[in-house]
């Protein structure tokens, strides 16, 4: 069921990093998978194949900007774009923008999205 909620391009160490989370991290992951099943939605930034550069959403506070090795030590996909799976084809583009600064250990996460419109 997971399978169809979160799709395989997530930033980091993949299935190895989800079978070591914390409990607390665990929690949180179960009820974002659960609140996505009830409203059936689904997390558009995993659906999207991309560099890292572009998945990557979060960097510890001791880590000095969005510069490479962008390892998932120092940096982590938390940020998320969550669709309707009716209106999933209509995300054509989900990424981050590590380029744009303001002060915050989180960036910018844009959706581009693609709607045709009926007569």
């Amino acid at each position: 069921m997971e399978e169809t909620i979160v799709d395989s391009h997530v930033f980091g160490w993949g299935s190895f990093i989800v079978d070591n989370l914390s409990d607390e991290q665990r929690e949180s992951r179960a009820f974002l998978l659960d609140f996505c099943t009830t409203n059936d939605f689904i997390v558009s930034n995993t659906f999207c194949i991309k560099p890292d550069e572009y998945k990557c959403t979060y960097k510890d506070t001791r880590t000095n900007g969005f510069v490479g090795p962008l390892a998932p030590d120092r940096f982590a996909q938390i940020d998320l774009i969550l669709a309707s799976k009716q209106w999933r084809n209509a995300d054509s583009d989900v990424h981050a923008h590590t380029n744009i600064a303001f002060n915050s250990d989180h960036v910018f996460v844009m959706a581009d999205v693609r709607i045709k419109l009926s007569a």
